[in-house]
């Protein structure tokens, strides 16, 4: 189990790292799956400056294209045609009359 005392410096390292102003809020659960040594921190972060935002935009827009241009052009086939339809005749009007309408007429 985390101790109280490395709690808080995960946390210290954290508030370390934010911007003064920012709204930062803590929490800590055990996870059954996880080893008794082992932890996960999470931090999820909000509005970014327009500078941090850019820079993030083209990282992804970088990563995205190296992975596009990896990629084999899939082989476009045509589907068969059916002659099972299990909903042919279903009825597309019926739930136009709410649920509970519906139930009370049965």
């Amino acid at each position: 189990a985390l101790k109280m005392r490395e709690y808080h410096e995960i946390i210290g390292l954290i508030q370390d790292k934010i911007h003064p102003d920012a709204d930062f809020k803590a929490g800590m659960a055990e996870i059954d799956d996880m080893d008794e040594e082992e932890i996960r921190v999470t931090v999820i972060a909000t509005g970014l400056n327009d500078l941090q935002k850019a820079d993030a935009q083209l990282l992804l827009r970088e990563d995205k294209l190296a992975f596009d241009a990896n990629l084999a052009s899939p082989e476009v086939t045509e589907a068969a045609p059916t002659t099972n339809n299990q909903f042919a005749n279903f009825n597309k009007n019926v739930f136009s009359t709410p649920a509970f309408f519906r139930k009370n007429r049965a």
